[in-house]
């Protein structure tokens, strides 16, 4: 029975290199239509570095061990699984409206409660920080064009 599983696990993982080959040649070859930023990276440099994360992640799937799952925590943590998937769906809305810096720290904050993290003097720091480094990498390092916040444009 464990070598099934870990043949499942291989095969599941080859379709997700699959997959991430797919994303990763749409990133290259995809036409965006927008004009690029004189000096700047490629509008698709983010998708690109997700679209490398997302193989390697695979490749380490196909390979790693795992535990079997405890299917009655599994059904216990299901509340908690779906405020981690709405404040991912809250943070796709509202990244192109606030821009990278405010709605990533909206996101921490957000996954903070719901994950039970309830000391503000903690969360709020941290999420500042996390916020700011990602800034600071994508839009000042890396200089990937981000979405700017709709108040710059009024």
């Amino acid at each position: 029975m464990l070598n099934l599983v870990k043949y499942k696990n291989i095969l599941l993982g080859l379709v997700f290199v699959v997959i991430g080959f797919i994303m990763l040649y749409e990133a290259y070859y995809a036409d965006d239509g927008l004009i690029v930023v004189q000096g700047s990276n490629d509008i698709m440099l983010y998708p690109k570095i997700l679209a490398y994360a997302w193989i390697a992640a695979s490749i380490i799937f196909m390979f790693s061990e795992r535990i079997p799952a405890d299917w009655d925590n599994v059904r216990k943590s299901l509340p908690d699984l779906f405020g981690v998937v709405l404040s991912f769906v809250i943070y796709c809305l509202i990244f192109p409206f606030l821009g990278l810096p405010l709605s990533t720290f909206i996101f921490l904050v957000l996954i903070c409660i719901v994950l039970r993290y309830r000391n503000p003097w903690k969360i709020i720091p941290a999420a500042l920080a996390i916020a700011a480094t990602a800034y600071f990498a994508f839009e000042i390092v890396l200089e990937v064009v981000m979405p700017q916040p709709f108040w710059l444009s009024l």
